[in-house]
């Protein structure tokens, strides 16, 4: 039975309290909606949030195929802009276009779990390998989550995003599209580990 086509970024894999978590800022002049699983990148730059305990946080961007990483997103500050001056319990993701604080595992040593695509040929030998996330989309804008998966056709014994660890153990899971992974970042700002 094939596997079933149905992304949804980087699932965190494991206790929570295991690895670091840390606020960012997504600043209200990015236009790209940002979802939970949607892996991103340090823009290179900070910004003062005053109702957040004062001082700067660090600007983080959804992240493109090729981008070293700084984590994978998990949350969102409950309100809707950093001003406080809209709730929506309701908003799963970051809107286009908003200010709002991201909640990002930037652990190097993180493991997620993720969907591969069907752009090339999964084998079990793929195992150690590294790969780049798929083009960029937007999240699904009812569930707030991310439609990220690794594109089989970037396979390298050393240049990706990330490191294929391991595929989810499940009778249901076959080794080809669509296959679930167990992941780590490889090309992390705080590190780059050479893949197998």
């Amino acid at each position: 039975m094939a596997n079933i086509n149905a992304p949804f970024g980087f699932r965190l894999q494991g206790r929570t309290s295991d690895v670091k978590v840390s606020p960012y800022l997504v600043v209200a002049g990015d236009t790209a909606p940002l979802g939970i699983g949607d892996p991103v990148k340090l823009t290179g730059t900070s910004e003062a949030v005053a109702d957040f305990g004062g001082g700067n946080l660090p600007i983080v961007a959804r992240a493109a195929a090729g981008d070293r990483l700084r984590g994978i997103v998990i949350g969102f500050d409950p309100y809707l802009e950093v001003a406080y001056n809209s709730v929506q319990l309701g908003v799963k993701h970051r809107l286009a276009s908003t200010r709002r604080i991201a909640y990002v595992v930037d652990d190097r040593d993180a493991e997620f779990v993720c969907q591969m695509d069907a752009s090339g040929t999964a084998a079990v030998t793929d195992v150690g390998a590294a790969f780049d996330t798929i083009t960029a989309a937007d999240c699904n804008s009812i569930t707030g989550v991310s439609v990220s998966a690794l594109a089989q056709t970037t396979v390298s014994s050393s240049a990706g995003q990330f490191k294929l660890l391991r595929f989810v153990g499940d009778p249901l899971n076959e080794v080809g599209d669509y296959v679930r992974c167990v992941v780590r970042i490889n090309e992390h700002v705080d590190s780059t580990e050479a893949a197998v």
